[in-house]
């Protein structure tokens, strides 16, 4: 009942606002700028069943953000949508592997959920991306600025009282025990500390576009509290991630501001040696927060991937173990409890099988490609990278199949660009630099 009320809720705010609009070519962006700015009202819905499995209660549930989509997809609805060609390739092996996973193979109908309804989400927004005939991506992209903001003080406020302030766990403590001592890791919008320091890495490049774009303060705040909201989470993946996005960054913008940086190069050099002696002096500080309080589980997640190559893959290679099963898989044939696989790459292989696993390799290549090597504006290569690279790098140290969210946000901004990139020819650069 609560999905249903939601979901009349959410069309009737789209309705109204199509209505408001009149639905023209170029105000279609403020659609998707409304469901990006609802992907803020984040919390998970009850579905009405309840699951008792391996000495664990679990309850089966939607993210309200999965509602948003299904409303403004019913908003766009129009036979554009279904004009599909290549994309059968991906559609149909994933549609038959998850009917035979439902009925042959699931134990854990709760982790199947939670991955199936994140797949109907992805289909859903390229769907909608490709219903829509005219957009601004730009118009877009600044839409993400209310959703880091937000995100940036929910953090901060999360930090300040030690309780997550989310709808439906409101009080819950985001008190961490793992390490040596007890501190506090922020969840911001995603809900859990690892998930949170992913969510701030993709929308670190966003903001940094619009930063670059835009030049405006709206921005540059946002950017800030992306930034801060990630070291509140003390992810260790979410840093390097970061780290590297910047770098990216700011070497396509040297590049492409070449003649400009040599009168700075004094001011570039200063500010690097500063900032590696801020980290040499600091690095007792960094490693007692970041390894002996934070905790140091990499060597966990290893011996975990050592285990799936071992004892799952070799038997389940082509098909893997259904969606959502592995731990229950690894304890019924092996008596070993485990966490959720700490690799969305490596679980899609374990859990889907290799077929599936290419095609999941080859949608987020084939998207970086199409824009990296397209006549679209540098800027948007230079961040389809970084968030290519900085999702790359997350999702393979945490368990991101489970993070909604962020396959969400990551997938929004994807097919956004990707669908803009459509617009202009094939060039022969890339990044939108000369080859030599």
């Amino acid at each position: 009942m609560k999905v249903l009320i939601l979901l009349i809720l959410y069309l009737s705010l789209f309705f109204i606002s199509a209505k408001y609009l009149k639905m023209k070519n170029d105000e279609k962006d403020n659609l998707i700028i409304l469901l990006t700015i609802l992907f803020a009202l984040s919390f998970n819905l009850s579905l009405g069943f309840e699951q008792f499995l391996d000495d664990e209660h679990s309850v089966g549930r939607v993210h309200s953000g999965f509602i948003a989509i299904v409303a403004c997809f019913v908003i766009f609805f129009n036979k554009r949508m279904f004009q599909l060609r290549k994309e059968w390739i991906f559609i149909l092996p994933l549609f038959i592997i998850s009917l035979y996973d439902l009925f042959f193979r699931v134990d854990d109908y709760v982790r199947f959920l939670t991955i199936t309804h994140t797949y109907i989400s992805i289909l859903l927004l390229y769907l909608i991306f490709k219903g829509i005939d005219k957009f601004d991506i730009n118009r877009i992209l600044n839409g993400f600025n209310y959703l880091a903001i937000f995100n940036g003080i929910l953090s901060i406020a999360q930090y300040v009282t030690g309780k997550k302030l989310l709808l439906g766990n409101f009080n819950d403590s985001i008190i961490y025990t793992e390490g040596l001592v007890v501190t506090k890791r922020a969840v911001g919008l995603a809900g859990t500390n690892n998930s949170a320091g992913t969510f701030a890495a993709l929308l670190v490049a966003v903001t940094l576009y619009n930063v670059a774009k835009r030049k405006d303060k709206l921005s540059i705040i946002s950017l800030v509290l992306t930034l801060i909201a990630a070291i509140l989470t003390l992810t260790r993946s979410a840093y390097g991630a970061i780290l590297v996005e910047l770098m990216i960054f700011i070497a396509v913008i040297i590049y492409k501001n070449r003649d400009k940086f040599y009168r700075y190069i004094k001011f570039v050099v200063i500010g690097t040696i500063l900032v590696v002696l801020g980290l040499f002096f600091s690095r007792n500080l960094i490693y007692q927060k970041l390894f002996l309080e934070r905790g140091d589980t990499t060597s966990s997640r290893f011996t975990q991937y050592e285990r799936t190559f071992n004892n799952i893959v070799p038997d389940h290679f082509l098909f893997g173990i259904g969606s959502g099963q592995y731990r229950t898989y690894l304890l019924k044939h092996f008596s070993i409890r485990d966490i959720d696989i700490h690799s969305q790459y490596l679980n899609v292989l374990v859990e889907s099988g290799f077929i599936i696993f290419v095609l999941f390799v080859i949608l987020n290549l084939a998207l970086v490609i199409k824009i990296v090597t397209s006549n679209c504006d540098w800027i948007l290569k230079t961040i389809t990278a970084c968030i290519f690279i900085a999702n790359l790098m997350c999702a393979n140290f945490t368990p991101s199949q489970y993070y909604y969210l962020n396959n969400i946000i990551y997938f929004l901004i994807m097919f956004a660009i990707y669908f803009e990139a459509r617009k202009f020819p094939k060039e022969t650069k890339f990044f939108g630099l000369e080859k030599s």
